[in-house]
């Protein structure tokens, strides 16, 4: 018998959201309606992840690690700089350069330097431009490189269905550098649910980037649920210190996944040396000491590998503006890992006999 009207008996799952069809009628969720409660994430996922099929208020949320970077409006909203250190800022459908920086195009027939792209359904590309339905103006994308860089995407072109996976590994990373790595998306098929498991593998460490089941790369309105259009773009950011050379990046359909959902699009990938990272929260100078002989002062510090310091002195403590007030003494102290030692060459033997210190992080 069916469980309810209009299921069918020989489907445990008759919409296909990856909830069984009891399961839905106990929980009250409408088990012909992959979304229920309409927020963007199909039922059998907010099962899975703990959130509320039947409450629109109620969704996953991103991992530890990852964070929705910013919505992208213009080139400039991207942090795409070239005052910034890339050690890869690949395109999916081409080349194009954005604000000075120049991304490399990852095609079947081609790999960028420090890149291997591996796909479980072959590899395919979408070059040039398609953006099938997906309106750029409605989303507010105005920026020409940004349309450009979104236009066109590598994927894997047998791999739509549950269970198919994509791996890119990025090489050539420096150990105890600071990183933030950056996927720029927007939808292929406007208000879809084409469901991606990202994880990010930094040595031993693991930064599962969406929630359990994926997040829905078609809608992208389920994901940054600020009210604004469905045709909106945005970037995933993932900060990591290396631990080895390498960071690898899965990018898998999961097994929960709708039928012939769709792979993962690669449109755009950026990796920035952390330079702006911000201070660990036990950020403090941790040993001061002088040689007594040349008067050098030693000052060591918790710090962010990948980050820029810069160290004023003072000989008293006396308002702004006034004779003793804060100097700068230098303003480039390349991190030395979580801990760095920088060393005042200028420091006479007791003179002065009193030496204050603070150290900064950018224009902090």
């Amino acid at each position: 018998a069916e469980i309810a009207a209009g299921t069918d008996p020989l489907d445990p799952d008759s919409d296909n959201d990856g909830a069984f069809d009891g399961h839905e009628v106990e929980d009250g969720s409408d088990p012909l309606d992959k979304d229920s409660d309409d927020d963007g994430w199909r039922d059998g996922l907010e099962f899975a992840a703990g959130s509320s099929a039947v409450d629109p208020g109620s969704v996953p949320s991103f991992e530890s690690g990852a964070s929705i970077g910013g919505v992208i409006t213009d080139d400039c909203s991207t942090g795409i700089s070239a005052f910034a250190n890339y050690t890869h800022a690949i395109s999916g459908g081409g080349p194009v350069t954005i604000n000075g920086i120049d991304f490399f195009e990852l095609s079947p027939a081609a790999e960028p330097a420090g890149l291997l792209w591996e796909a479980s359904g072959g590899k395919s590309e979408i070059n040039p431009i398609n953006n099938n339905n997906w309106q750029p103006a409605l989303g507010g994308v105005t920026g020409t490189g940004m349309q450009n860089l979104l236009g066109g995407f590598s994927y894997s072109g047998g791999g739509a269905e549950a269970g198919s996976t994509q791996r890119f590994t990025l090489s050539g990373l420096t150990p105890g550098t600071a990183y933030d790595c950056r996927l720029y998306i927007r939808p292929w098929a406007v208000g879809g649910l084409r469901f991606i498991d990202l994880t990010f593998t930094n040595g031993g460490e693991v930064i599962v980037a969406t929630p359990e089941g994926g997040a829905p790369e078609d809608d992208v309105q389920a994901v940054l649920m600020n009210g604004g259009s469905d045709h909106q773009a945005y970037f995933l950011n993932v900060r990591y210190v290396a631990e080895g050379t390498e960071l690898i990046i899965d990018a898998d359909v999961p097994d929960t996944a709708p039928v012939n959902s769709g792979s993962f699009h690669l449109y755009g990938l950026t990796n920035e040396v952390a330079t702006n990272a911000a201070p660990p929260a036990d950020f403090a100078i941790t040993a001061v000491s002088r040689d007594s002989a040349s008067g050098e002062v030693s000052i060591t510090f918790n710090s962010t590998p990948g980050a820029d310091y810069k160290v004023d002195f003072c000989t008293a403590l006396t308002p702004a503006g006034e004779p003793g007030g804060w100097q700068e003494l230098t303003d480039s102290v390349p991190s030395g890992g979580t801990s760095t030692t920088f060393v005042d060459t200028l420091a006479a033997p007791n003179n002065p006999p009193v030496l204050l210190y603070r150290i900064r992080i950018g224009d902090l």
